[in-house]
């Protein structure tokens, strides 16, 4: 009796956290990133999503710079002491690309970002380019975003 072959493995999908403390902005990257198949989890608060950081795994970071409470340069230096793996998975998101502090932060840093505001289709292709160099991530499937929140 002859048995078929196995199905090709799938790569499960791509888990990013974005973090944006404009919730709008927030919840509107979650959603393309979830139609394109990735699982997100979505947090308007850089302290809680440290929390999340800390007891989830991620394979992408999407994270605003300027917040208050805790600023993105300050979420990427708490991260990375967690979690050093991600250091090369973030992606920041910043209206201040232009100043002279933040533009030396992200040399340093060697992390990717983009100027708001930006197209859609420009933060998925980096997000696909990004997720492909660092983890060899090329698939991925039906995504959800999970939605959290410190101001309910």
């Amino acid at each position: 009796m002859k048995q078929d072959p196995l199905p090709p493995a799938t790569a499960p999908p791509a888990h990013v956290l974005v973090l944006d403390d404009e919730g709008m902005v927030a919840r509107t990257i979650g959603e393309l990133l979830g139609l394109r198949g990735y699982r997100t989890t979505v947090c308007d608060s850089a302290r809680q999503a440290l929390e999340l950081v800390a007891h989830r795994d991620f394979d992408l970071v999407l994270s605003d710079y300027r917040m208050p409470f805790m600023s993105g340069k300050e979420f990427f230096l708490a991260v990375t002491r967690l979690k050093p793996a991600l250091a090369k998975r973030f992606i920041f998101l910043t209206g201040d690309a232009v100043g002279e502090e933040t533009r030396a932060f992200l040399e340093t840093a060697g992390a990717a970002y983009l100027a708001k505001p930006f197209h859609l289709a420009t933060l998925d292709q980096l997000v696909v380019n990004l997720l492909r160099a660092q983890t060899g991530l090329d698939t991925v499937l039906a995504g959800s975003v999970d939605w959290v929140s410190l101001c309910a």
